[in-house]
């Protein structure tokens, strides 16, 4: 199981447009409310994973991108 802790997402410019803590998902939305425009984001995911009684804590970063009609998350 995981447990999300915080999400960060930057724009293509290394400015902050989205920041939650314990796993309120932005859902395409930055943290004004205003629909994020399409184009290409950076991420970082702070999180607890749960293996067989094994807890470590990751962050992961990647990107992900925008477009008119859907979102494609990629995550290394």
């Amino acid at each position: 199981t995981l447990e999300l802790h915080n999400s960060t997402i930057f724009n293509r410019w290394g400015e902050l447009v989205f920041q939650t803590i314990y796993g309120n998902p932005c859902g395409g939305r930055l943290s004004s409310g205003q629909k994020a425009l399409k184009g290409t984001y950076y991420f970082l995911i702070d999180f607890t994973k749960n293996e067989s009684g094994i807890i470590s804590r990751e962050i992961r970063k990647d990107y992900l991108s925008f477009s008119d009609k859907e979102l494609n998350l990629n995550i290394n």
